[in-house]
């Protein structure tokens, strides 16, 4: 997983509550103007997977994968969330991938 993801935290701040209901609100706004941005369903995936809605955010992480199959990051986080719903094989097999993709990248190559 990225150290964005990893560090991602929503804290425990007085004010923490209203930043979150305000990215919510923004993401869903986002969701409903630009249904094409896997960017979109990954940031509302980091807040999914903070609040322990692990299904959901495997769902938009999904809907991430297929709007950008090279994602290293929506990989990461989809097999953070299996891995806490303890699908260890989906798990490893997204990190695997994650892991290819990185390697690709480095490399100046493709996955194909």
């Amino acid at each position: 997983m990225t150290s964005e993801m990893n560090n991602f935290s929503m804290g425990s701040e007085s004010g923490s509550n209203d930043i979150i209901k305000g990215g919510v609100i923004g993401l869903r706004r986002a969701l409903a103007v630009d249904t094409t941005s896997a960017n979109v369903f990954i940031g509302s995936a980091i807040i999914k997977i903070d609040s322990g809605d692990c299904e959901g955010a495997i769902s938009d992480l999904t809907r991430a994968i297929k709007l950008n199959p090279e994602s290293v990051v929506a990989y990461s986080g989809r097999a953070t969330a299996r891995f806490a719903e303890e699908d260890l094989k989906g798990a490893l097999a997204d990190l695997v991938m994650a892991e290819k993709l990185k390697l690709t990248e480095s490399l100046g190559l493709r996955v194909l």
